[in-house]
């Protein structure tokens, strides 16, 4: 083989190793500002998404309890750095009125300039190590769909449970976990969130929590979509470079 083709062959190896290993490719979904009605994964993994155990280090959880009207509502999130130094976000609501009051959204706050939100839904039917969130269980309601963020700096990130495919989380029931990934270095506790109930009377409501874990800095690494335009362009010079050398020949 010439040094040319061996070149050649190098460089696409490692433009094919970069797209393999991208998060582009993974199940979580791009939540850029300005984004309306996506379609949030609904059983992705923690230990795909996120980690296995001894990958990731829980830097912060939090559980709070608020209770407005005939609506009681735990709310729970954790802040996790990646094995890549990144901030991810964990939440998980926990519906303990003792009325009708069904919880069907979560809007969460401030998302202002953070770079490379994307969000999925996790299955996990456990608490996954080093968290503190209540066992989901088969049967509780699925992670919320769709989410939409608000326009750019981004700051509101909005899920809908009651168009997820179990619904509302009614009295008594927990839902599964949400996931936001993040490509932020930081994190802070000055966060917000509210929890809201559109049941009728004796139901309706929400429910608010303020120091909420957030994300915040900018990108430890390129965002997935940089990663997978730069494997593409690195593979298309490898092509270009390639055939230059052949024509001189």
């Amino acid at each position: 083989m010439t040094p040319t083709f061996r070149m050649l062959g190098k460089m696409l190896a490692i433009g094919a190793c970069v797209l393999s290993t991208s998060s582009a490719f993974a199940t979580p979904v791009a939540l850029p500002a300005g984004s309306s009605g996506v379609n949030v994964p609904q059983n992705d993994s923690f230990a795909t998404d996120v980690g296995a155990p001894g990958t990731y280090t829980v830097l912060d959880k939090y559980s709070t309890t608020v209770s407005n009207g005939p609506l009681t509502v735990t709310f729970y999130v954790d802040a996790i750095r990646t094995s890549g130094g990144t901030i991810d976000l964990v939440y998980q609501v926990a519906n303990s009125s003792l009325s009708t009051a069904t919880v069907d959204s979560m809007n969460l706050s401030d998302f202002s300039g953070v770079p490379g939100v994307y969000v999925a839904g996790l299955g996990d039917t456990s608490a996954p190590a080093g968290t503190n969130f209540a066992t989901p269980g088969p049967g509780t309601p699925n992670p919320p769909n769709p989410a939409n963020r608000s326009a750019v700096p981004g700051a509101s990130i909005n899920f809908t449970y009651s168009a997820s495919p179990l619904g509302d989380i009614a009295p008594g029931k927990i839902s599964g976990l949400t996931l936001i990934i993040t490509g932020a270095t930081n994190y802070d506790t000055k966060g917000a969130a509210t929890v809201s109930s559109s049941t009728p009377s004796p139901g309706g409501g929400s429910v608010g929590f303020n120091g909420v874990p957030e994300a915040f800095g900018t990108a430890a690494v390129p965002e997935p979509g940089s990663l997978v335009l730069g494997s593409l362009a690195l593979i298309s010079g490898a092509g270009v470079y390639g055939f230059r050398r052949l024509r001189r020949k």
